[in-house]
């Protein structure tokens, strides 16, 4: 289809040589209209250019937030305040339902109704590690599941499902907090919370077919290397204390001489 304004752009002249009064003012109103439509091309192809340069502008902008979203948790002022990419209302509708029937069939999962109950840490100072050792003989393998979970209590429930796929003997979790403690059946769990900042606890959940215990007979201090702890440790296995380790830690650093 041809463009009208081409077409009123290109109109024929009216020539030369008398031309009624009512032909002139309408050959001058088309010149008119032509003129007054062109500007309001022009102005419509740069606010087009505009609104293209700032939605470049807020798409980096965006993507920024992101990046630095999990900085506001370090901030007490801002630490229950959460950045998520932008959906569509088609995309959060869909979301909301996936959701909805996760749960529906979370509820039939082979887990107590008290499963999200917060539980206390089961330690034990009366056990000694040789019994440990003694109490576990004939296992060679240990399958172990380590996660980052940003906030255990709104992932819980995935964790459950996992478990139904896969029988973990260990589960190790990081950036941990208390508040976010969870039940288990099926499994111990114990707890270190980072003290003085968000996050950054660790907590492992051990099946409760295994003798487990805490070593707390080793004094902690607030800082300490973690070289050295990796060196200590290792001499738990020379000294026969245990037959193997397993360290779990949100070990943030590099050059790590394990």
């Amino acid at each position: 289809m041809t463009d009208p304004i081409i077409l009123l752009d290109n109109r024929p002249s009216i020539g030369q040589g008398n031309h009624p009064d009512a032909t002139k003012k309408h050959h001058d109103w088309i010149k008119s209209l032509v003129t007054t439509i062109q500007a309001i091309q022009l102005k419509i192809e740069e606010q087009a250019r505009i609104i293209a340069e700032q939605k470049a502008e807020i798409d980096q902008l965006k993507v920024k937030a992101l990046n630095s979203a999990s900085n506001l948790r370090e901030c007490s002022k801002y630490n229950k305040v959460y950045i998520n990419p932008d959906k569509t209302p088609t995309e959060r509708a869909g979301e909301a339902k996936l959701r909805q029937r996760r749960n529906e069939l979370n509820q039939s999962l082979p887990f107590g109704n008290d499963s999200n109950k917060k539980q206390k840490n089961s330690t034990s100072n009366s056990l000694n590690s040789q019994s440990f050792i003694r109490s576990n003989e004939g296992i060679n393998k240990l399958t172990c599941y380590y996660t980052n979970a940003t906030s255990l209590s709104n992932k819980i429930n995935e964790l459950k499902v996992l478990l139904t796929q896969f029988s973990y003997d260990l589960i190790g979790i990081t950036w941990f907090k208390s508040d976010s403690l969870c039940k288990i059946n099926g499994y111990n769990h114990f707890s270190r919370d980072r003290q003085g900042a968000v996050g950054g606890g660790v907590i492992i959940y051990v099946k409760d077919l295994f003798k487990s215990y805490e070593v707390n007979d080793i004094k902690r201090d607030i800082s300490i290397k973690i070289n050295d702890i990796i060196k200590h440790a290792k001499s738990f296995v020379d000294q026969k204390k245990f037959n193997c380790l397993l360290i779990l830690g949100d070990f943030n650093f590099p050059n790590i001489h394990w």
